[in-house]
């Protein structure tokens, strides 16, 4: 699908024993680098991100340089006083994740470089508390050199496939994206798998197609 801006949407999936994978994978490449298992929690988020991101950088054959990876967090539960829990209303703030180009695109970028750094950063939130990683997160967006920020949008918790109008499941849900963005969802078949959503110019979304299912060759079951 080619939006108006004339960018191409594009959707791919982790399964999830892609997933569970690239995971094995990421904790013996970091076992092997620093002589002992993970530091960092490796969630579904971080692996998927992780993954996602290393893809978009090579696609963009981004110099060295920082690049970064801008994260939405859900914070309703993180509020103080505490939102009643019938609240309807969303409240978003987020995390960025910060690495060089340079160690992304390395042999080992998704498990000591993009994992590390996003995990860290989910970390950082967290410790800071929402009102806090607030005040931080919009001027270090200012500061940062355009073209090499990458946005995730939304995450599998949302469980949009669950939703049901009267209608039924859905069969297709796409999330509405700009250049350099990417989605996750949990995917339709409801087993642990992420649907990955990004928008990028067309020659850049075919050339991600093509590293994205490339890449997943490379992580076998160990």
């Amino acid at each position: 699908m080619t939006t108006p801006a004339g960018t191409m949407f594009g959707k791919f999936q982790l399964t999830q024993a892609n997933i569970e994978n690239i995971k094995k994978c990421v904790e013996a490449q970091w076992k092997k680098k620093n002589q002992q298992p993970p530091s960092i929690h490796l969630s579904k988020f971080a692996i998927t991100s992780a993954y996602t991101w290393v893809c978009l950088v090579r696609v963009r054959q981004l110099k060295t340089g920082k690049v970064h990876l801008a994260i939405t967090v859900d914070s309703r539960a993180r509020l103080e006083p505490p939102v009643p829990s019938t609240y309807f209303g969303n409240c978003l703030s987020g995390c960025i994740a910060d690495t060089d180009s340079d160690e992304l695109i390395g042999e080992d970028g998704v498990a000591i470089a993009a994992a590390k750094a996003i995990a860290e950063a989910v970390r950082g939130f967290f410790s800071d508390g929402f009102l806090e990683g607030a005040k931080k997160l919009l001027p270090k967006l200012f500061s940062m050199q355009q073209g090499r920020v990458f946005n995730i949008v939304d995450s599998p918790r949302f469980e949009f496939y669950n939703i049901d109008f009267g209608w039924g499941r859905p069969r297709k849900v796409d999330v509405i994206i700009h250049d350099a963005s990417l989605s996750l969802s949990a995917s339709r078949d409801g087993i642990g798998g992420v649907e990955v959503g990004i928008a990028l110019r067309k020659h850049e979304t075919q050339a991600f197609e093509s590293l994205f299912a490339g890449g997943l060759d490379c992580y076998k079951v160990l």
